[in-house]
């Protein structure tokens, strides 16, 4: 499972890189907003883990920009940061986060939540599939329907001309009938 780290605090950086890795995650780790958003730009990820207070650009706005990328569009974003008020939690899920995690990052809250977070993404994913497929059959239904439909009125017409063939074929022959028998 591919995981995006944009974090600015070295220390944090591998220490959840290593938590990642040791659970046989792959973990991927930048610095900074702009080199993440650049790197999902080419990558797609299972869940991107971002700091919200980082030189430059913040978190909420990488998110609100992550969410534009179409390869993450819909990949979850869990943030992680000291900020533990009410304003940057909903700052937060307004930009487009799933989830929050508070500094010091606990070893056995962040594994917990990425798994969550990574199996979420995949039913997710796999949902939409699913939809997918079912769309292209029902597609694929209607046009088989349609087909049956033009080929039944086809074959509508064809009994209705071979009944007016039949009838006309009676006609003539009770005409030679009553011809023969006038002779």
């Amino acid at each position: 499972m591919n995981i995006l780290i944009i974090e600015d605090s070295y220390l944090e950086r591998e220490f959840v890189s290593r938590l990642l890795k040791q659970e046989n995650l792959s973990p991927r780790a930048v610095d900074n907003g702009e080199e993440g958003l650049e790197i999902a730009e080419k990558e797609e990820f299972d869940v991107i883990l971002l700091d919200i207070i980082m030189p430059g650009m913040n978190g909420y706005e990488v998110c609100r920009r992550l969410k534009k990328i179409e390869k993450n569009k819909y990949t979850p974003v869990i943030f992680i940061t000291g900020n533990n008020d009410i304003d940057s939690l909903q700052k937060a899920f307004e930009s487009g986060g799933v989830d929050y995690i508070l500094k010091p990052v606990n070893k056995y809250n962040i594994l917990a939540r990425v798994k969550v977070h990574i199996e979420n993404n995949r039913l997710i994913k796999s949902l939409k599939q699913e939809v997918e497929c079912r769309k292209q059959i029902e597609t694929e239904l209607k046009e088989a329907n349609d087909q049956y439909t033009s080929q039944n009125e086809e074959l509508m017409q064809i009994i209705s001309q071979l009944d007016d063939a039949k009838n006309e074929l009676e006609e003539k022959d009770r005409k030679i009938r009553e011809l023969i028998n006038s002779l």
